[in-house]
């Protein structure tokens, strides 16, 4: 009975020694499973915080290409605005001296019209004052030839 006794206690003790050992490693185990948990949430929280990092210089790349683009697309549209501008005043530069060689060559077409129209105008005057000039040589001559035929006929008369 001792010894029955004596085997029950030593299983009694048995038992809490494995339950206390079982304890133990269960205790190391959960904190061993806490540290890797915890490792395991830090290196996500790591992972979410270097991708939000990542994202940041991604977008402030993106922000800064965006940036350079409208800043050339800007300069583009303010030099062919410039451009147009120069075209324009080439143009009107380019007008002025055609309405100018324009109004140079009418000038002188008008000025040699002109001078056609005085020429031709000079030439019917004295086209006119040589027709009278002759018709007044003509009818002297042609009175001197009457008076004359006149004197010869009153001399025949006075025969």
């Amino acid at each position: 009975a001792e010894a029955v006794e004596a085997k029950r206690e030593w299983e009694a003790k048995l038992s809490k020694c494995q339950r206390f050992v079982s304890t133990m490693l269960r205790k190391g185990l959960a904190e061993s499973f806490a540290r890797w948990e915890e490792m395991a949430r830090e290196a996500a929280e790591m992972r979410v915080k270097i991708r939000r990092c990542l994202q940041r210089m991604t977008q402030r790349q993106l922000a800064s290409a965006f940036f350079d683009w409208a800043d050339k697309v800007v300069a583009k549209r303010d030099h062919e605005a410039q451009a147009a501008r120069a075209q324009m005043e080439w143009e009107a530069k380019i007008g002025k001296t055609q309405r100018f060689v324009g109004a140079m060559q009418r000038r002188s077409l008008h000025a040699a019209f002109s001078r056609w129209e005085e020429m031709t105008r000079e030439a019917t005057e004295m086209r006119v004052k040589l027709r009278r000039c002759l018709q007044r040589m003509t009818q002297r001559q042609l009175a001197s030839a009457f008076f004359d035929w006149v004197e010869v006929v009153d001399a025949t008369k006075e025969w």
